[in-house]
């Protein structure tokens, strides 16, 4: 499968792109058409991904610890993926990107049976099931459909690893996270897949991958609650998606408030690129180089 046919603060002038809460995505409806979309996009001023810094954790010496908490969040080898970011594919990938479930659809593969991705570049249209973007990205193979972390336990893992203080996703910071491990992760998960700008603050999204993350580890909570993670086994390809198909309703608020955005996801597109040996021509930015991935 693959390439297949298919029928910082933010400023007056710049919005910084804020995540969903983690659910399980659905086809966005009510949009205007790719083309208008991918016009919208090529106004934003597009930056480079944000991936952890290698050295700065060896220095640290925390690099084996955040290799670790990645692999238990499900994420894999996802940290190790850092590809340059190329403007014009990304935005014409995220202008017609759509999520396709079989319980949805007519067919049903087994193997497959979330379902599959379609989008098109320049006229061509292709398609990936989820589980070929699973491999692609180097995620932990799951089944489940949405992540499902008890708000109860959040607090608690809030209480745990931070400053003991209630958890509130708009006051608790990074800062108050007291494990340089567990706050290196955060910021990874803050400004790599939910393409922040600014990390200070830990949204729900964020502390729910680090209490499946920490799940395991430690053996209870300050307050005696036991830590059991996600209980769906949620795929972390979906939560992936939904930020790429989140990147629609943002481009569109910028377009209305009249201002740029920092469009910085674009290092995690290029893998479903890749995978689709679709010709990078667009601007590249990013510091690390293109590489091919497999899809196995």
């Amino acid at each position: 499968m693959g390439k297949r046919p298919a029928e910082e603060d933010v400023d007056e002038s710049m919005v910084d792109m804020e995540p969903r809460r983690v659910v399980a995505p659905r086809k966005t409806k009510n949009l205007p058409p790719p083309e208008e979309l991918y016009a919208m996009f090529k106004r934003q001023k597009f930056v480079g991904t944000r991936y952890p810094h290698r050295q700065t954790m060896k220095e640290l010496g925390i690099a084996r610890d955040i290799e670790f908490l990645f692999q238990r969040s499900g994420l894999g080898s996802f940290m190790t993926k850092n590809l340059e970011a190329y403007d014009e594919e990304t935005c014409y990938v995220l202008a017609s990107l759509q999520l396709h479930f079989y319980e949805d659809e007519t067919e049903f593969h087994a193997d497959d049976c979330l379902g599959y991705i379609t989008f098109s570049v320049k006229g061509t249209t292709y398609s990936l099931t989820f589980k070929e973007v699973e491999n692609l990205y180097g995620f932990l193979q799951a089944s489940g459909m949405s992540q499902d972390v008890l708000k109860e336990k959040i607090k608690s893992v809030w209480k745990t690893i931070g400053d003991g203080k209630e958890y509130t996703s708009s006051k608790s910071k990074s800062a108050q996270i007291r494990n340089p491990a567990v706050r290196y992760f955060h910021k990874s998960l803050a400004s790599m897949i939910f393409a922040r700008k600014e990390t200070g603050n830990v949204n729900e999204s964020e502390i729910q991958l680090i209490d499946i993350a920490l799940s395991g580890v430690l053996p209870s909570t300050r307050d005696s609650r036991e830590l059991v993670g996600d209980r769906t086994d949620g795929s972390m390809v979906l939560v992936l998606l939904d930020q790429l198909m989140y990147c629609n309703d943002w481009v569109l608020k910028a377009v209305r408030r009249g201002v740029q955005g920092k469009l910085s996801i674009g290092g995690l597109v290029t893998p479903l690129l890749v995978a689709c040996d679709v010709e990078l021509r667009g601007k590249g930015s990013g510091t690390s180089s293109k590489a091919r991935l497999s899809r196995h």
